[in-house]
């Protein structure tokens, strides 16, 4: 963010955003901090300095650093950004108050109370575990920055089924599903980890109603489960981080595979009786690979 007149506090500022772009962090601290102590009612600095605490995941300086640009702004806050990285830090501290106050800022309709925000706020894609293998994932989302998951996630991402996120809020690409678009945001860190171990298996279904009910038992069973054979899904790193194009994907047309590897997010007894139970009622000898625990 860059804030005229030009003078000696404009020009600290712009270097900041110069090394900011850099991704000189350090360097980037102090410019802003510089261009502060020069003039401390510099909404543009106090701004770029909570963005670099949030990137630094420094809560509390990213928390200070946005409270104080909602002090000195003469702007209208309704959709400024400097009100949702509040939230973020709000509710990376566990700051309720003060993320309600800066969402109803912002202009988002939040369900009553003074507590945790856990409301209507969709469905919806996160990028997780952004270094070397991301992975998509899909959360339901609990409120501006959060999300939990939802799918039974790769053992190699490190998230777990029923993990919760917290979420940025820059749009970084798009999912299309059953003609419906998505926007794919990044995760910023595991919020709160979930204590369910993930279980891979290998499992025989003859039809697809066979696979649905065994996938409907383990959610009736207030378990996770997904059909990784059919979920997983390869892309280039322009679809990753876009709006995914087409690629020969030669799951559309081939006949149906009875061998199926399974990812199920639940205890590993109750995994077991689950599918033995699958096996009887389904009375067709249906056979499985005894779920072995992987994350």
């Amino acid at each position: 963010m860059t804030q005229r007149p030009d003078d000696e506090a404009f020009e600290l500022n712009e270097r900041g955003l110069a090394l900011l772009d850099a991704d000189d962090l350090a360097g980037a601290a102090a410019s802003f901090e510089a261009a502060l102590a020069v003039d401390s009612s510099r909404a543009a600095a106090w701004y770029n300095l909570g963005l670099v605490h949030k990137r630094r995941r420094e809560w509390l300086g990213s928390l200070r650093c946005n409270a104080e640009y909602r002090r000195v702004c003469r702007v209208p806050l309704d959709g400024d950004p400097g009100m949702w990285n509040l939230g973020i830090a709000a509710v990376a501290l566990r700051d309720w108050a003060t993320a309600r106050e800066a969402w109803s800022a912002f202009g988002i309709d939040l369900p009553a109370g003074s507590g945790p925000v856990d409301g209507p706020f969709g469905f919806g894609p996160i990028r997780v575990n952004l270094g070397a293998q991301p992975e998509i994932v899909w959360t339901r989302r609990m409120n501006p920055a959060q999300g939990r998951i939802e799918n039974v996630p790769l053992p190699t991402s490190g998230r777990r089924w029923h993990d919760v996120l917290l979420v940025d809020g820059e749009p970084r690409g798009e999912r299309v599903v059953a003609g419906t678009t998505f926007t794919v945001f990044d995760e910023i860190e595991v919020w709160e980890s979930s204590n369910v171990p993930t279980l891979r298996c290998a499992v025989e279904c003859k039809t697809v109603d066979d696979l649905n009910d065994l996938l409907d038992r383990f959610e009736h069973a207030g378990w996770g489960s997904e059909d990784w054979s059919e979920s997983i899904l390869e892309v280039c790193n322009e679809c990753s981080s876009g709006r995914p194009h087409r690629h020969d994907d030669h799951r559309a047309n081939r006949p149906w595979l009875a061998e199926r590897e399974v990812g199920l997010a639940a205890d590993l007894r109750a995994a077991t009786e689950l599918l033995d139970e699958w096996r009887r009622e389904r009375r067709r000898g249906r056979d499985f690979e005894r779920p072995s625990r992987i994350a």
